[in-house]
C-alpha cells in the first residue's frame, strides 16, 4: 500500500466514537447520550470543543444520516425523510433556504421534544439558539429538547487525549512533539487524532522515528490530501 493510500485511509476511516471522546467537563452530557438519544438535542460550543466528534459518535452508536452546511439540502423536496436519526453540524452556517428545509423536516417527521417521538435529531452550532439569525418558529423547536453547552478541552485535557490516542497504538508521544503541537498546530481534536493515526501508520511503513521534522512532513502530506 502506498503512503498516499495510507493517508487516505486515515482520513476516511470511521474513528469518532464515545470511546475516544474526552469527556472532561462534559461528563453529564456523555452519560445521557450513552444511555439514550433524546428526540431533540441542541449542542453548542466554540471551535475545537468536539462538536463534530460528538455528532459522529452519536451517529456511530445509533445510526442515521449526517449533514453539515455543505451537504444539507436547500430544497425541502431533496430531503431524505426516511431516516430515524438526523445529525446536523455547523447550522450557524446554514443559508435561509436550508433553515426553511430544516423547519420542513421538523414538520414532516413530526419531530417533538417528547419521548414518544419516532424520530430524533441532534444539532450542533457555535452559538446558542437565541443568538442564531433564524425564523422564530424554528428557534422554538430547537428549544423543545436538551440544550447543552459543550465545554472546550483544557490544554491538559488535550494533552491527555493525544497521549492516550498514541498509547492505544502502542507508543508514547514525545514531550518535545507535544510542546511543538501546542505552539504551532490547530487545537482541533479531529485534526490531532488524524495526525497521530498518520504518524503511527507512516512511522511503521517508513521506519521513521516520531520527531518534530517527521511531524511537519506528515502534516504537510495531510494538508495536501485535503486539497
Amino acid at each position: 500500500m502506498s503512503n498516499q493510500m495510507l493517508i487516505n485511509q486515515v482520513l476516511n476511516k470511521p474513528q469518532l466514537t464515545f470511546d475516544n471522546f474526552n469527556p472532561t467537563s462534559n461528563e453529564e452530557l456523555i452519560n445521557i447520550l450513552n444511555k439514550r438519544f433524546p428526540p431533540v438535542i441542541y449542542i453548542w460550543g466554540f471551535e475545537s470543543s468536539g462538536k463534530t466528534h460528538l455528532l459522529k459518535a452519536l451517529q456511530n452508536k445509533y445510526g442515521g444520516i449526517y449533514f453539515d452546511s455543505k451537504t444539507f439540502p436547500k430544497n425541502s423536496m431533496d430531503l431524505n425523510t426516511e431516516e430515524k436519526n438526523y445529525f446536523l453540524d455547523d447550522i450557524h452556517e446554514f443559508s435561509a433556504e436550508q433553515y426553511d428545509a430544516l423547519f420542513y423536516l421538523f414538520t414532516k417527521l413530526q419531530i417533538s421534544g417528547t419521548e414518544s417521538s419516532d424520530v430524533s435529531i441532534a444539532i450542533c452550532s457555535n452559538k446558542p439558539p437565541k443568538q442564531l439569525e433564524i425564523r422564530e418558529d424554528l428557534r422554538n423547536r430547537f428549544g423543545w429538547g436538551l440544550v447543552y453547552e459543550l465545554q472546550t478541552l483544557s490544554d491538559e485535557s488535550l494533552r491527555v487525549a493525544m497521549i492516550q490516542r498514541a498509547r492505544e497504538m502502542g507508543w508514547d508521544l514525545p514531550n518535545d512533539v507535544i510542546k511543538w503541537l501546542y505552539s504551532y498546530c490547530s487545537r482541533d481534536l479531529k485534526f490531532l487524532f488524524n495526525l497521530i493515526d498518520s504518524l503511527d501508520m507512516l512511522s511503521l511503513s517508513e521506519r521513521r522515528t516520531i520527531t518534530i521534522p517527521f511531524v511537519k512532513d506528515v502534516i504537510s502530506r495531510l494538508e495536501s490530501s485535503r486539497l
